[in-house]
Parts: structure tokens; C-alpha cells; sequence
């Protein structure tokens, strides 16, 4: 090769790497929150077939809820992989855990993308065909929460979720979209208002007909022409009481709403005012007690008032019932009287049957202990607030100690808060299995705050606590969930990922990224739960992406 050719050469290689250097120092830095956030939907995808199909196919559609505001293309593409997993359920399964799980993904998708509207209502099946009352109850709420979230942005989509929704049922959550949707699109509210008047006489019932007198007479839909097509509705669902016998007659049951509308009936509809009257007047004797039915205190004496009184009823009351009513009567009396110490005096009288009829024995004990603790604390008595915590039962003076750390304003010292933390922490072992992983992951978060270098160790405690906790199913509490084993297949759906209240509680905050990314990656990847394991990634992912969100945003550099 000549000189020149080489000096030539020189010259453009010396090009390429100036220009590369110049284009480095254009471009802004990538924000390390966004790194971190598809790191975790890496480690989540890759994880994904440990996951049941149901399961698998909420992570999808959280996983697209998270990115939504940054990558709708991304978001949109799980949303999808969401669908497709619960549309090719069997038809015999989509009777269970199918619905669960579509309901949850109908709620996060439906809202964000109008495109998959008929695709997601044709999962839930709101025609109620092969539903049970649970399963149509269930999808009846589902799609109402759905109004609720496209009120101020599509009203008229709004409308619709109601209308599928009234199909299957009335529900608390559809009142709440009626009442929203009357505030921001009169037009919409009244149709919906409308229709639900033309089910009300169809079907009749006490739900739809008590939803719609609050409407009228206490709600949104006030005017004199609502009214009347209220009472019209409802005298209809009465039959004539000279041509059946009323008191056997179902409709009676809807009797408890008439006496209050008796001057409403009066003044807007007159000509069935002497009707509606004769009707409650019939129901009301036939549902009236028996003779010789005690109807009030038959000794004649002054019922109890004060704490003192209710538990001297409570020692000379010989049904055990009537005892633990008024022992727990006299213990909330305590409470709202801000005497924590005697409510504590009084759970602790409780003999064993007692406190199992009162059911949250524990969780009662230590929250009036923390309580009555944080009360000594903001008076400045540190030895008493000690004392109270001291006389805890040892399962559940971790939770004071941690409750008190978090809560309490007379411990806002920064050495304090650090001791209760740490006797919390050290106490933490003897707590309950079935509680002990919820309150580490509060203990997480308060060394996140207050000693971020020390929280990924407590991490690592919490997560063993996880893996020692027993297997989550879905509680009476969750009332009208399927059960995971009444799925009626061999597949399943995770109360943690299903259940927003459950999910929340393995939020953690995503400062522990900064701190240790790859350490705390790789102890969420112990979880041994796949269920557990999803969750703390995907409150994760939430956190990095809200950072990323607010991160300040470089401009990029200009040449002179």
C-alpha cells in the first residue's frame, strides 16, 4: 500500500472515531430506571411457563397495565398474548378459573384499548349464558368497574360496560358508575338511567328497586318525571292485594321501602297512593312478630351506657353470647374513649372459647397495644410506652414494635425508630407463618427509608419467611371469588395476582434497584411461590417505570 493510501486511510478511520465520540456525547444518557425496568421484564418473561395459563395471562396484561404510558406497542403486545391465553380456554373451564382470570385482565385492558372491546366481552359472556349466580354476579361488577374507569375519558363507552353489566345483575359498583356517569354526561346517565327502569319492571327485585328510589329521592336523578317513573315501577311489581294473597307473595319483600314514600306517592302519583298504602299495610301485618314475642328489654331496666356497665352485665350474664356482646361492647367503648390500656385489660379477660367467637383476637390485641404505646410515647413516657410493649403476648410483639416504628408520632427520633425497627426485626421469627412475610415486607420498606444499606439483608429475611409461608388460597372474605380448588379442571388462579389487596402487599419500593440491583434481582428470583415471585417483579417493574417517569429528562447537547 503507497503513503498516501495510508495517510488517507488514517484520516478516515480518525473520522469514524471522532464522529462516533461526537455522537456520544449528543445522544442523553439512557435513564438507569428504564434499564432496570426491562431487566425485570426480562427476568418476568423468562419466567413466565412457570406460571399456570391463567396466571400467566394476568402477568401479561399487569405487565402491559406497567408500560402503558411509556410503550403502548409493548404494552399492547402483552395485552394481546393476555387475550389469546384466556380465549383458548376449553369452553367447560371458562365457567372458573378462566373467568377469574378474564375479569382481571378485562379490567386492565379494556379501558386502555378500545380495539379488543368485543374480544374481551365475549370472554366474560355478558349474556350470563352457563353463568351461576356467583359467576354472573362477579362479571356484573367487573364490567361496571370498567364504566367506572372510562367515565371521564369515553362516556359513552361508559355507558355501554353499564348496560352489559345491568344484563348479568345489579351491583354496588354499577350505582357508582350511574352516579358518575349522571355528573359527567347527563345524556348517557339518562339512558342508562332508563334502561335500568325497563329491567327493574322486567325482573323486578329489592336490589334494582332500592338502587333506584336512592336514585330518585336521594340521588342524581331527582326530577319530578324521575320520581314518577320510579314509583310507577315499583307500584307495578305489586299485585292488586283484593285479587291475591299478598302475604305469600314474594313482592312483600320490597315492602320496607314503601313507608317513606308514601307522601311521594301523594303528591306524584294519587291515583295509586290509597293502592300502595293498602299493599305495605297488608305485607307489613303479615310479616308482623307473634304474640307474646319480647320485643324490648323485659326486666325494665336502664340499658348500660359506660364500660363499667356493660361489663358488670357481661359477669352476671349466663348465655355466653350475651356475654361476649357486652364485654365487646364495653371494650369499643374503651377505644373510642382513647382508653387503649382497658380495651387491652379486657381482650385479655377473654377466655379462650371468647376469643375464638370474637375471631380477630390477635389482630386487635396488638394494633390497642401499639396504639396505647404511641399514646404514652407523644406524652413523652418512654418507660411506659416500653412497659405495654413488654406485656404483649411474644407472637405478636414484633407487629407493635414494627406498627410503632411506622406509625407513631412521638417516635419520630431517628435512633428511636431504628431501635423499634430492630426489635421488630428480631422478634419477627415468633410471629404467626401465615402473617410473618407480610409484615417483613413492611420491614423492608422502613429500612428502605431510614437504612437503605441494611434493606436488602432484611430482604433476604423476608423472602425466606415467603418460602416458609403456607400455600395463599382465597378467603370467605373475598366473597363471590371461586375457590382454587372449585376450578374444575386441573389448572388454577392465584389469589395474589387476581386480588389487587393481596398484590399491594408485595409492593416494594424500587430504591433497593439502586442500592443493589443485581443482588435484589437475584433474591426475588429465590422466591420459591411463582405466583409470590411475579408479584415482587411486577411492583417492581411498577416502581421503575413511575421513576423512569419522573426522571428529569437531559437535553441533549449542542455544537458550537
Amino acid at each position: 500500500m503507497s503513503f498516501p493510501l495510508r495517510v488517507s486511510l488514517c484520516w478516515v478511520i480518525l473520522a469514524c472515531i471522532l464522529t462516533g465520540v461526537a455522537s456520544q456525547e449528543l445522544s442523553p444518557p439512557k435513564d438507569p430506571w428504564l434499564s432496570r425496568a426491562t431487566a425485570l421484564s426480562d427476568d418476568l418473561i423468562y419466567d413466565a411457563p412457570r406460571l399456570g395459563p391463567y396466571d400467566r395471562a394476568v402477568m401479561w396484561a399487569k405487565m402491559g397495565e406497567a408500560w402503558w404510558t411509556t410503550d403502548q406497542e409493548r404494552a399492547r403486545n402483552w395485552f394481546l398474548k393476555a387475550i389469546e391465553l384466556v380465549e383458548v380456554s376449553p369452553e367447560g373451564e371458562k365457567s372458573s378459573c378462566c373467568l377469574v382470570a378474564a375479569r382481571t385482565v378485562t379490567r386492565i385492558v379494556a379501558s386502555r384499548d378500545k380495539a379488543l372491546h368485543d374480544r374481551l366481552m365475549s370472554i366474560i359472556g355478558p349474556d350470563g349464558k352457563q353463568q351461576n349466580d356467583s359467576q354472573r354476579a362477579e362479571n356484573a361488577t367487573a364490567l361496571a368497574d370498567i364504566g367506572v374507569s372510562l367515565v371521564a375519558t369515553d362516556p359513552q363507552g361508559a355507558e355501554k360496560f353499564g348496560q352489559a353489566s345491568l344484563r348479568l345483575g345489579v351491583t354496588g359498583r354499577f350505582a357508582n358508575l350511574l352516579w358518575a356517569l349522571r355528573r359527567r354526561d347527563p345524556a348517557s346517565a339518562d339512558k342508562l338511567f332508563m334502561q335500568t327502569l325497563n329491567v327493574a319492571t322486567t325482573t323486578g327485585g329489592l336490589n334494582i328497586f332500592s338502587m333506584l328510589t336512592t336514585a330518585a329521592f336521594t340521588g342524581p336523578f331527582s326530577s319530578d318525571n324521575e320520581r314518577r317513573l320510579v314509583l310507577d315501577a315499583l307500584a307495578g311489581s305489586f299485585p292488586d292485594p283484593q285479587r291475591s294473597s299478598l302475604p305469600d307473595n314474594p313482592t312483600c319483600k320490597m315492602a320496607v321501602l314503601l313507608p317513606r314514600l308514601f307522601t311521594h306517592y301523594d303528591k306524584l302519583l294519587p291515583q295509586e297512593s290509597q293502592r300502595i298504602r293498602a299493599v305495605a299495610g297488608r305485607c307489613q301485618s303479615a310479616q308482623a312478630p307473634e304474640a307474646g314475642q319480647p320485643t324490648g328489654d323485659s326486666k325494665g331496666q336502664t340499658p348500660p351506657e359506660t364500660v363499667d356497665e356493660f361489663l358488670r352485665e357481661a359477669d352476671s350474664a349466663r348465655d355466653p353470647e350475651k356475654r361476649d356482646y357486652y364485654r365487646n361492647k364495653a371494650m369499643y367503648l374503651a377505644v373510642d374513649a382513647k382508653d387503649f390500656k382497658r380495651a387491652i385489660d379486657i381482650l385479655d379477660s377473654l377466655d379462650e372459647d371468647s376469643r375464638k367467637r370474637l375471631g380477630d383476637w390477635e389482630s386487635l390485641r396488638w394494633n390497642y397495644a401499639s396504639e396505647a404505646a404511641c399514646t404514652r410515647l407523644d406524652g413523652n413516657d418512654r418507660a411506659e410506652a416500653i412497659k405495654i410493649i413488654e406485656a404483649t403476648p411474644s407472637n405478636l410483639r414484633a407487629q407493635v414494635n414494627i406498627d410503632v416504628a411506622h406509625n407513631c408520632k412521638g417516635a419520630r427520633d431517628s435512633d428511636q425508630v431504628m431501635e423499634f425497627m430492630a426489635a421488630g426485626r428480631k422478634q419477627l421469627e415468633k410471629a404467626p407463618l401465615t402473617i410473618q412475610s407480610t409484615w417483613y415486607l413492611g420491614l423492608v420498606k422502613l429500612y428502605a427509608e431510614r437504612s437503605a444499606d441494611e434493606a436488602p439483608a432484611v430482604l433476604s429475611e423476608a423472602v425466606a419467611s415467603i418460602n416458609r409461608a403456607p400455600e395463599e388460597k382465597i378467603n370467605d372474605y373475598r366473597a363471590g371469588w371461586e375457590k382454587i380448588e372449585d376450578c374444575g379442571s386441573a389448572q388454577s388462579v392465584s389469589a395474589v395476582l387476581n386480588i389487587e389487596l393481596l398484590l399491594k402487599q408485595y409492593r416494594l419500593p424500587p430504591s433497593l434497584l439502586a442500592v443493589d440491583e443485581a443482588g435484589v434481582r437475584s433474591v426475588v428470583g429465590s422466591i420459591r411461590p411463582p405466583d409470590k415471585r411475579t408479584a415482587v417483579r411486577l411492583q417492581l417493574l411498577i416502581g421503575a417505570l413511575k421513576k423512569h417517569r419522573l426522571a428529569p429528562r437531559k437535553a441533549p447537547a449542542s455544537i458550537e
